[in-house]
């Protein structure tokens, strides 16, 4: 099937041949002219001069005087005149760093009221006035300064739009939609293209703007132009197709285009329409690759394209990509913003931003960078793909970091920490002592430190003997950041000074503009494109991935200070018109196309809501019924995540090498958590106690629930250790929160090696404890009051031995260790405490028949760490038939002691209590050694939710 260019080629052929070189042809983007070129080449017999070729934008700024610039210019010039426009109003005016993060979202609407030909004096004068509507106060209340300063604001946009359009031009540059908007405005550059072509085609466009309109009927009404425009008529004349909306109100105001009976495509031609659901993008990116891996012949791969309506997924397919495809041409280029380069980068200007608002916070000019933002850029792949294989002096570092458990470091601690471990004259050293030595979040100085490190990871590069490091597509992502940071730097000369937070938002302004080109052959083998890449061009095969709702379309947008209702009153574009460009590009792609494969994700995630564009579901309701020859199908793959064991259980034999782990295990001693850990879950038990897999610890600037509860435990041993073996005495106990507050505050610092207690989550739980610790002093002071107390022994640590008889009479010994809380005679009833800072629940102490001890995981952590401390205590005890044993939860304001309850509701831990405790612990024990059962999974799923190695086991 003839594709649209060629068709065009040779309509300007049959019109205009002998005038050729008179012409111009305007169109949307530069690789409509690469293809626009090989059709007139492909056709010429005789030595001729070709027309010139624009873009619209070029053919903008070829007839005005101005040149665009990129957005960090216009927005340095956009603040000044905002600056400027605000103090004429005497209101409020944000500084640069708060500037940059909405000034873009300005310079966009300016854009779009330039695109329409708004008058900007009505809409502002029109939004100021709805602005006013929205603050009216009908009970004439004085508005607050935020309101007049919120009012002053839009009462300046026409101020701030006339100041920054007239300063700019007069330095001779504008912005695209701004110089469109002079050209068509004042015909005098309309007037002087005539004279210098005697003819125009605007090929291939959708949706025009007012101004472009404007100037392609300034050449059409002159018999000068020709709009040729590439549609559907099945689209076309359907007055609900959103595909053909700008094209339906072209044709109304400039006539039919020409081929416009033969676009009929649709409704007459064949075409063979497969839909793909697929979890994930990479299964997306595999499905294509077996797809491609079926084409054979070179004609076939070079009329097919493969579009990708998801950026994110061009790496994925890149190394789908099968063998047999000799010639890969990439027209999308690489985001910057997406690269692991631009991460690492983030995460040094991350480290600096937490110093800046940490500063801030606590009021004080002290610099102190958190060493978990420091961790991440050590552990960053980007910076660790330079360090060397046999280098262990980095990871000894961060070992180092994290066990320290210190969250924030002056310059000189880091720098000190550094050097300790550096052992070589290494650059990635010099890179660290670079990150730590630097002091300042002015965003013109880390500018510069940023230049300074990607300097010596460019000379590195440089210097390596691997010619493939060269050209690999890291150097160039390097190379193009190296730009970028020069161009900030230049910026940085001229702008107002800012912090680090202008410095993160310029930078992600400049990387989300900024793309990695591909070099390859464009007009032949397999063709890989945006969606915006494949305007005007056409092919037989059609691979389309990524077809999903929120991406095609893409999810709405009202990133504007312009509100829907006044934007449609002034004909500015609006969601749903962008809506309809989408749809136009996708029926126009499939419109020539005969094999269509479109996969979609079906996984909800982050980057998809796992549904299906609506334009799939349109095609699959609307084209079988107006063309039987159109044979769509859809299926939905599913994959299974491979595993060792497919099952994804695992069951651990008990070896003799297992058998060995588990007797020195048993020889160095269980503690009530192994037990209650191998009863819950063997498996676990297995990596944590006998394997010893640990996880790496982050230093935290949060208290865990586990530092919170051992700063109260040693709280309470501080008050309580006075007094160990009196009578306890409401005197005793009558400390002030002073002294309890200076305690913990100690305890804190001791025990956690930092003191930043005084903001935050940390403050709070800070405060918490010293609540939690006056209140059970003053639930002790009046149970003193009426009762003898007397405390026996705090944080006592019991051992106890004991054997089993395992396999062939083998005698195996177990050594039982435990530390309790707190032992003492409530009026001389003997106790067992452990002191819990949650909630302990009915439930979690009651034990309603010693039976129930043989469901192991059902067993309650809390009943079994009462029964085991009893167990280990009551041999030595001197009141056999009359120990309690329970919790305190310092929770609970009453701090009431509540008693495991035996079967029969009993309360005491008596010799029967005691020999069932035995009988159940051997039991458990000789189960741990069985030979004949292997250590496997827990069946109860709720068990893993909070495990360390639940990924391990795919849970």
């Amino acid at each position: 099937m003839q594709a649209f260019l060629h068709k065009v080629v040779e309509y300007i052929r049959a019109q205009h041949s002998s005038d050729l070189s008179n012409s111009c042809i305007v169109v949307p983007n530069r690789r409509t002219v690469l293809f626009l070129k090989n059709y007139f080449a492909a056709n010429i017999k005789k030595a001729e001069i070709l027309p010139d070729f624009f873009t619209i934008d070029e053919f903008a700024e070829k007839l005005s005087t101005y040149t665009s610039v990129d957005n960090l210019t216009l927005l340095n010039d956009l603040y000044k005149a905002y600056k400027l426009q605000l103090q004429k109003e005497a209101a409020g005016v944000y500084y640069f760093d708060d500037f940059i993060a909405w000034g873009h979202m300005l310079l966009s609407d300016f854009g779009d009221i330039d695109a329409s030909l708004v008058n900007p004096d009505s809409i502002f004068s029109y939004l100021s006035e709805a602005k006013a509507i929205e603050n009216w106060n009908v009970s004439n209340n004085t508005l607050t300064d935020f309101q007049k300063n919120y009012l002053k604001f839009y009462n300046s946009l026409a101020g701030i739009y006339k100041d920054f359009t007239e300063s700019i031009k007069r330095k001779g540059y504008a912005y695209q939609s701004h110089i469109l908007r002079t050209i068509a405005d004042d015909e005098k550059f309309l007037t002087k293209a005539g004279e210098k072509w005697n003819y125009f085609f605007f090929v291939g466009f959708n949706a025009l703007s007012k101004a472009e309109e404007k100037i392609c009927n300034y050449f059409i009404k002159r018999d000068k132009g020709k709009l040729i425009f590439d549609y559907d008529l099945f689209y076309v004349n359907n007055q609900h197709a959103e595909a053909g909306y700008f094209i339906r109100k072209s044709l109304s105001q400039f006539g039919n285009s020409p081929f416009h009976k033969q676009n009929n495509y649709f409704l007459e031609t064949s075409k063979v329409i497969r839909i793909v659901g697929i979890p994930k993008q990479i299964g997306q990116a595999k499905m294509a690759g077996l797809l491609l891996k079926s084409i054979k012949s070179d004609s076939d791969i070079s009329n097919t394209a493969l579009v990708l309506c998801n950026e994110d997924l061009l790496f994925p397919m890149l190394n789908s990509i099968p063998d047999n495809i000799a010639n890969i041409n990439v027209t999308m280029g690489y985001p910057m913003h997406k690269t692991v380069m631009a991460d690492f980068y983030n995460l040094i200007i991350n480290l600096y931003e937490n110093a800046q608002r940490i500063s801030k916070l606590r009021g004080t000019n002290q610099f102190k960078l958190n060493i978990k933002d420091f961790l991440k850029i050590i552990s960053n792949p980007y910076f660790k793909s330079f360090i060397k294989s046999d280098d262990l002096s980095i990871d000894l570092l961060i070992k180092s970091l994290r066990k320290q458990n210190k969250i924030y470091y002056t310059n000189n601690e880091l720098i000190e920490v550094i050097s300790r471990y550096k052992k070589t004259d290494s650059f990635v050293w010099e890179i660290l002592l670079l990150i730590s030595t630097h002091n300042n979040n002015n965003s013109k100085l880390l500018t510069q430190l940023l230049k300074s490190i990607l300097s010596l990871l460019l000379e590195t590069m440089k210097s390596s003997s691997d010619k493939y490091v060269h050209h690999s597509i890291e150097y160039e992502f390097m190379f193009h950041f190296h730009k970028l940071l020069n161009r900030l730097t230049d910026f940085f000369e001229e702008a107002e000074s800012s912090s680090v937070y202008s410095l993160r938002n310029l930078i992600q302004l400049l990387l989300k503009n900024n793309s990695v080109p591909f070099s390859g052959e464009p007009l032949k083998g397999l063709q890989l494109m945006g969606l915006l890449e494949s305007r005007n061009l056409d092919f037989d095969n059609l691979i389309m991935l990524s077809v999903n709702e929120g991406i095609l379309p893409k999810s709405k947008n009202n990133n504007s200070f312009i509100p829907m209702d006044i934007r449609r009153h002034f004909n500015i574009p609006v969601y749903s018109e962008n809506e309809s460009i989408y749809a136009y590009h996708f029926y126009r792609l499939l419109q020539r196309a005969k094999h269509i494969t479109l996969f979609y994700n079906t996984e909800n995630d982050i980057n998809s809501s796992g549904e299906k564009s609506r334009f799939i579901s349109q095609i699959c309701n609307e084209l079988p019924i107006i063309n039987s020859n159109i044979i769509i199908t859809e299926e939905v793959i599913s994959t299974s995540v491979l595993h060792d064991n497919m099952d994804g259980h695992i069951n651990i034999p008990k070896t003799d090498a297992v058998l060995v782990l588990l007797k020195e295990k048993a020889k160095n001693g269980l503690s009530p958590t192994s037990v209650s850990t191998y009863l819950q879950c063997p498996i676990r038990f297995y990596f944590r106690y006998l394997l010893d897999i640990k996880t790496d610890d982050e230093p935290e600037d949060n208290f865990d629930m586990g530092v919170f509860g051992s700063v109260i435990h040693d709280m309470l041993e501080t008050i309580f250790n006075p007094i160990v073996g009196k009578k306890l005495t409401e005197t005793d106990l009558k400390i002030s929160t002073k002294n309890i507050e200076d305690g913990l505050k100690k305890i804190f610092t001791d025990k956690v090696q930092f003191t930043e207690i005084e903001t935050g989550k940390n403050h709070l739980m800070f405060k918490i404890a010293i609540k939690y610790v006056s209140n059970f002093l003053k639930s002790e002071a009046v149970n003193a009051s009426s009762h003898e107390i007397i405390i026996k022994e705090l944080e006592q640590f019991l051992k106890k031995e004991i054997s089993i008889i395992i396999d062939e009479n083998e005698e195996v010994e177990i050594k039982l260790l435990g530390k309790i809380d707190r032992i003492d005679s409530f009026d001389r009833q003997l106790r067992i405490l452990d002191y819990k800072t949650g909630s302990i629940l009915k439930k979690d102490i009651e034990l309603k028949d010693w039976d129930d001890l043989q469901n192991y995981e059902e067993v309650s952590p809390k009943v079994l760490q009462l029964l085991f401390y009893a167990f280990l205590y009551f041999d030595i005890s001197q009141s056999k038939n009359s120990i309690t044993t329970g919790f305190i939860s310092l929770r609970n304001h009453q701090n009431s002691f509540s008693g495991l309850v035996l079967p029969d509701g009993k309360l005491e831990y008596d010799e029967d209590s005691h020999v069932k405790t035995g009988e159940f612990l051997q039991g458990v024990f000789k189960d741990m050694f069985n030979k004949g059962t292997e250590i496997e999974q827990t069946k109860e799923i709720n068990n893993c939710k909070y495990c360390d190695y639940k990924k391990i086991c795919n849970r």
